[in-house]
């Protein structure tokens, strides 16, 4: 995007016509040609030193997103680990606190039998043959008790490991909380200066905001949004196709009179193959037509899928996507290579973010707490593009609809699995 404004920036670089010339001498007329040569190729230059800064930050930014992504999900792991550690210690200890109890009271029974004297046993109730028989049980329920014993020093020794295993999943956490923190401030850091590259062509942006917000306004559903978009894409496509300059044919060998009007004219057409690329940069690819070939765009478990039955404000009907529920402040990032075309509140939708892919697909991304990408924004296959919202404790849902031609298609088979938990 800043390439393409700079560049075009050159289009409008005044042009020394004949009329101009007046009295002037063809060796003023070529110190001035050259002149804009040299402010063309500083243009250039500069133009090409900040598309090298926004393509190594767009590409770094994908790379801390992913590892950003992959923290989220190794402390999810530990954080159910930990869980299924504590409700097992939980259980382990309501076990041993009953079989501490069974075990005080036969304790108990032996102890009152031991501190007898053994002519008490002679006056004790019942019959010598009673008497006789109960020490024989007693005597059978000695090496029970023991094996009882022993079981119960083993359950001590498990919980003790339990403990011991459970603290280590809390220090795993800590350092996997720790560097997610960090890679969130390094990620942070990235989207600051993308921001601030942005800047430069925010008149332009801003304007294919307001557009993109009217259409919104017009629309009535997501189809009619999607083909507003399309067509307001094509009119900016036919309209940048008016504007670039057509390669000037090779002109005739220049008399001396006008031999620096000829140069002056033809120094100040830039490159138009240049700004023909503009319009799509190279590195980003066209839709594919493999599945299983986009990325989720949030790491967590997919708790609706697309048909499914969902209950909505005006009653029960059909997923047209899919719900992921995420970690609080999960990182999102674009399924796939493309532009963003919309970013903003829809109607039922909430905050959405609408990235063209090509082939008249289009992604759709919402319940985002933040969005980082604008309209007319060139995004990667894993770009960082929003942020969820939720607090500790609350798993927020991100909701991914893809379509084609407006209609929705079922995304799960194009999204690549990264061994996130599928409900159903």
């Amino acid at each position: 995007m800043i390439l393409a404004f700079t560049v075009l920036a050159l289009l409008v670089t005044p042009v020394v016509a004949p009329a101009q010339m007046g009295g002037r001498s063809a060796e003023e007329i070529e110190k001035e040609a050259e002149a804009d040569r040299a402010r063309a190729q500083a243009l250039r230059r500069k133009a090409n030193v900040l598309s090298e800064e926004v393509r190594a930050l767009k590409a770094e930014s994908v790379s801390v997103a992913r590892r950003t992504q992959d923290l989220e999900a190794d402390l999810s792991a530990v954080e159910e680990t930990l869980a299924s550690l504590q409700a097992e210690e939980t259980a382990k200890q309501k076990e041993l606190r009953d079989r501490r109890a069974q075990m005080t009271e036969t304790l108990a029974a032996l102890q009152r039998i031991a501190v007898q004297p053994p002519e008490a046993l002679a006056v004790a109730p019942g019959s010598p043959m009673e008497v006789v028989r109960g020490a024989m049980m007693l005597r059978v329920a000695v090496p029970a008790i023991e094996g009882r014993a022993a079981r119960l020093r083993g359950d001590l020794e498990e919980l003790a490991k339990l403990r011991r295993d459970i603290e280590e999943q809390r220090e795993t956490m800590r350092a996997t909380a720790a560097k997610l923190a960090e890679e969130r401030r390094h990620l942070s850091t990235l989207l600051d200066r993308k921001k601030e590259l942005r800047a430069r062509t925010a008149a332009q942006s801003e304007a294919a905001a307001r557009r993109a917000d009217k259409l919104a306004e017009e629309a009535a559903d997501m189809r009619e949004l999607l083909a507003h978009l399309r067509r307001q894409a094509e009119i900016r496509a036919e309209a940048l196709a008016a504007r670039t300059p057509k390669p000037p044919e090779k002109p005739a060998a220049p008399s001396e009179s006008q031999g620096g009007a000829s140069t002056a004219g033809t120094a100040a057409t830039p490159d138009t193959s240049q700004v023909a690329r503009l319009n799509r940069p190279p590195d980003i690819r066209a839709f594919p037509g493999n599945k299983a070939s986009l990325r989720m765009p949030a790491r967590g478990r997919v708790v609706t899928r697309y048909g499914e039955r969902v209950r909505r404000a005006g009653g029960p009907t059909e997923s047209r996507g899919i719900a992921i529920a995420t970690r609080p402040a999960a990182q999102v990032v674009a399924p796939y290579d493309g532009q963003v075309v919309y970013a903003g509140p829809f109607k039922g939708y909430g905050r959405i973010l609408i990235i063209e892919h090509g082939q008249r697909y289009h992604s759709l991304l919402a319940g985002l707490e933040r969005i980082d990408a604008i309209v007319g924004q060139w995004v990667l296959a894993g770009e960082p593009v929003g942020v969820m919202g939720g607090s500790q404790g609350q798993n927020p849902e991100l909701y991914v609809e893809l379509r084609r031609t407006g209609q929705p298609i079922n995304p799960l088979p194009w999204l690549a699995q990264t061994g996130d938990k599928v409900r159903g």
